[in-house]
């Protein structure tokens, strides 16, 4: 990719506010936003879906993540390390001293402080409303001004704390095509020395072999795998109960909108030889054994 596209595509917007999180459910990548001039929105693509809560607040994607599930469904489906990867991200914003309402530990009732002023780096929203972006807070969150538009490079990445995450291996590298490709680049080789290192998540990781009996399996004392695999098995298993007869990669092919396409190697191979696939092509399903015949870290997934 050349210099002029790779900064064109690396153009972020600036938006400023704050994060709270008492009535919120905050995990290892998403969180509650308030920005400071709620107009800011309308500059980015899809600005139609997001659909502020009556306090004002978004629900944030962060870019580049994928953190272990902590409530997907409801509070007691939920990964290995759900906790630990959103005590991380909450101790790194400035947030201490977090309670929750019930020993499920999900829902926040007090924290101190109770807001943190932060800035956001979005250029769009997701399918679901929220603004993709990456986060900043004390003094990086500080030097930038509001509704500003600007290249995020090397250093300016590395200060957000998705990078953090990424670094600390609290949460998987996650890339989706809106992800610029220098961003993709980048946080992957992070990750892949994290794993190099068996740190974080890539200690427990199983994503590559796995068995799937039950929820049990996958469950906070079960095995770890990525999170959208995670929450793609969970689904499948709800189906089975409801009466599905058929494999993981068979169940995929019968959900188109959870059978996501995905770019193979494209670190690895010339643009012109790229693969596009979906995601049921790359799972095999054994007995009650789950077989993913690549590996995670080379799969570019298609924005919705």
């Amino acid at each position: 990719m050349d210099n002029v596209s790779s900064e064109v595509l690396s153009e972020f917007l600036v938006i400023k506010g704050i994060f709270v999180l008492r009535g919120k459910e905050p995990d290892g990548d998403s969180l509650r936003f308030i920005a400071d001039e709620p107009k800011q929105f309308a500059g980015l693509r899809n600005a139609h879906r997001i659909v502020p809560s009556r306090d004002g607040s978004v629900q944030l994607r962060l870019e580049a993540i994928d953190a272990p599930e902590l409530h997907y469904i409801s509070d007691t489906i939920r990964q290995p390390l759900g906790e630990q990867a959103r005590d991380t991200l909450l101790k790194a914003v400035g947030f201490s001293d977090v309670t929750f309402t019930d020993a499920a530990k999900v829902l926040v009732s007090d924290s101190e402080p109770d807001q943190v002023a932060c800035a956001i780096l979005t250029k769009a929203a997701d399918v679901h409303g929220r603004p993709i972006a990456y986060i900043l807070v004390g003094d990086e969150a500080e030097a930038l001004d509001d509704g500003d538009t600007l290249v995020v490079d090397e250093d300016l990445l590395s200060s957000t704390l998705n990078f953090q995450m990424v670094e600390s291996g609290d949460a998987y590298c996650f890339v989706y095509t809106s992800t610029p490709l220098p961003h993709r680049q980048m946080l992957r080789a992070v990750a892949r020395q994290v794993r190099q290192e068996s740190r974080g998540v890539y200690e427990q990781d199983t994503t590559s072999d796995f068995i799937l009996r039950s929820q049990e399996e996958i469950g906070p004392n079960g095995q770890l795998i990525v999170p959208k695999l995670f929450r793609r098995c969970t689904d499948y298993l709800r189906d089975l109960e409801k009466g599905f007869n058929g494999t993981l990669p068979q169940w995929l092919e019968s959900k188109p909108e959870e059978n996501d396409k995905v770019v193979l190697f494209e670190d690895l191979v010339p643009f012109d030889d790229q693969v596009s696939v979906e995601l049921s092509d790359l799972v095999r399903h054994v007995n009650d054994e789950i077989f993913v015949q690549t590996d995670f870290l080379n799969l570019t997934f298609v924005e919705k």
